[in-house]
């Protein structure tokens, strides 16, 4: 990816619900360099500039090209931003998006002063505290209740985990953010159970009973045995989908392409539930 590829004070960028002053801000103000990357893959790159997060799509093939002229995710993420605030959902406020030729971008305000990621809300701070600490289940309630008003209000995520959602831990608040492909239409059984799962990534700091007991609050685990069964079932599928995916995640390791995340100036793989530094 070039440098100009970032430059929105060259000609070429439609602008979509945007305001001529926050243009004018963003033309003046937003710098993308090291400083401001927060991740980049071949095809995206995301940067937190200005008081803002920018992520911009930048199609690395022929057929992504035209994907991205004839439905850019962009638009597709500001859209659906918009249906899930105007529902009362908590979600990071979408400012604009802007396209030029085939390269879309999406523009986000930065939410809570001192927010992180779930994710690294979880592996920087609770993974630290005593194995069932008072803030840890807190916060499984939390999650876990954020989950079910998301689910009460008939929205199916396509990419529901904790690097999805942020928290402010001076609020205990928690807020929607990469939103692509979320829809208004009533989930189903079986999505309810994989939004679910997002509990299970807590199970490492909580002990068994408590865990399941957190896990039997949701609606379609409450059934006596119900969140034991759901618990061991989604360990004996993510072994399963592990095996079958780890000659796929050499491939990526080997071309620079692994699903990395980076915390606190150290890059650990997203799937690894213990967060090992490489």
């Amino acid at each position: 990816m070039g440098k100009e590829i970032f430059d929105l004070s060259s000609p070429g960028w439609r602008w979509y619900g945007a305001n001529q002053e926050t243009k004018d801000f963003l033309r003046a103000n937003a710098r993308f360099d090291a400083s401001s990357l927060i991740k980049i893959n071949p095809v995206r790159a995301v940067f937190r500039t200005a008081g803002y997060f920018i992520k911009f799509e930048v199609p690395d093939s022929t057929l992504r090209r035209w994907r991205s002229i004839l439905a850019p995710k962009a638009a597709g993420e500001y859209a659906s931003g918009k249906v899930l605030e105007k529902a009362g959902i908590p979600v990071v406020e979408y400012v604009c998006w802007m396209r030029k030729k085939a390269v879309n971008a999406v523009v986000s305000r930065c939410w809570e002063e001192g927010s992180s990621s779930a994710e690294e809300y979880i592996f920087n701070v609770l993974a630290k505290k005593s194995c069932g600490s008072r803030e840890t289940v807190d916060f499984a309630q939390e999650l876990r209740d954020f989950t079910i008003l998301l689910q009460t209000n008939g929205f199916r995520h396509p990419d529901y985990h904790t690097g999805n959602l942020l928290y402010g831990a001076a609020k205990r608040k928690l807020a929607l953010v990469d939103v692509y492909g979320v829809r208004k239409n009533m989930p189903g059984y079986w999505e309810r159970l994989l939004q679910d799962k997002i509990l299970t990534v807590l199970r490492p700091f909580i002990p068994f009973e408590q865990f399941t007991v957190l896990l039997a609050g949701f609606p379609d685990l409450q059934k006596s045995g119900k969140a034991e069964e759901f618990y061991w079932n989604f360990r004996q599928r993510e072994a399963t989908i592990l095996q079958r995916s780890l000659a796929k995640r050499q491939q990526q390791i080997a071309c620079g392409y692994p699903k990395f995340i980076k915390i606190e100036k150290e890059f650990f793989i997203r799937k690894d539930e213990v967060r090992e530094p490489l």
